[in-house]
């Protein structure tokens, strides 16, 4: 499977997994998935359910296709599950904090739930996001590449080429 990772929570997964669907390669997931927010990604979000799967992937049937896997979901996946991995980061982390800041909270009020007083800062998800991507690449020896979301439009062509070339 083609695995889409980000570095946090709103760093453009989701634009990504439109783009892939785009470039005629199959994806996974749920376009609007019950807790989203359609109005903060009118194009869909493409998420498998994170409370599923939430002991990552262990089958091979997404072969071939792409699958966004968020850190918690990918630091479970068996690296030898995983073709080919992109990961998103974005390079305005003040931005992203606001975005998750803004978001998180329409997400939670659709399933409703209220935002736990205890729960991580949208600054310590970010970092949490990093911790897991770094441990997962310490053993994951298959093509990987990391794209800033704020490159993500002019890297659409290398993005294609890498997800289309044989391993």
């Amino acid at each position: 499977m083609f695995a889409v990772t980000g570095i946090g929570p709103r760093c453009g997964t989701s634009f990504l997994m439109q783009s892939i669907k785009k470039m005629g390669i199959p994806v996974v997931g749920k376009k609007f998935p019950y807790w989203s927010v359609k109005e903060e990604n009118p194009n869909g979000y493409y998420e498998i359910n994170p409370w599923t799967n939430l002991y990552g992937i262990h089958h091979q049937d997404w072969k071939g296709k792409a699958v966004k896997l968020w850190p918690p979901v990918l630091e479970h996946t068996p690296v030898s599950n995983i073709d080919k991995l992109i990961i998103l980061e974005r390079k305005d982390q003040d931005k992203q904090v606001k975005s998750i800041e803004r978001v998180l909270p329409k997400e939670l009020n659709k399933l409703g739930w209220e935002l736990p007083e205890n729960s991580p800062s949208a600054l310590e998800l970010i970092n949490k996001s990093t911790d897991i991507i770094e441990e997962y690449l310490r053993y994951y020896n298959s093509s990987f590449i990391n794209v800033y979301t704020e490159d993500l439009d002019d890297s659409l062509v290398l993005i294609e080429k890498f997800l289309k070339e044989p391993r």
